[in-house]
């Protein structure tokens, strides 16, 4: 989701994304991200990005066609969470009564990218 809203499609896009990743109960979560341009109709460049979180690590992925300038992850959100984590040497803030970890990352939506949450 974006992580912050805005009156207009063309502000829209100059937005952050925040990643909100909700395991099953085994563990995992998966997602993707589609991104264009968004006003033509023959889009050369696109972008297609996974995600996937398992066994603790969230991994990102996938085709990184379309730059989408200063647009990056600004933070990934772990639901059902327990205890205290780092990512990357980065603290991570936790919620331990609603079990949320929220890590505030500026992961750009340029390269793959691998971080333990957990």
């Amino acid at each position: 989701m974006r992580a912050e809203s805005a009156y207009t499609t063309t502000e829209l896009r100059t937005k952050d994304f925040t990643i909100i990743v909700a395991p099953a109960l085994d563990g995992t979560a998966s997602g993707s991200l589609y991104l264009d341009e968004g006003n033509n109709l023959d889009q050369p460049n696109t972008s297609e990005i996974t995600f996937l979180y398992a066994n603790g690590t969230f991994t990102m992925g996938g085709k990184f066609g379309y730059n989408a300038g200063n647009v990056s992850i600004s933070s990934v959100v772990l639901l059902g969470s327990e205890g205290t984590a780092r990512v990357n040497s980065t603290s991570v803030s936790m919620d331990s009564r609603h079990g949320v970890k929220t890590a505030s990352r500026n992961i750009p939506l340029t390269k793959c990218y691998t971080a333990r949450l957990a």
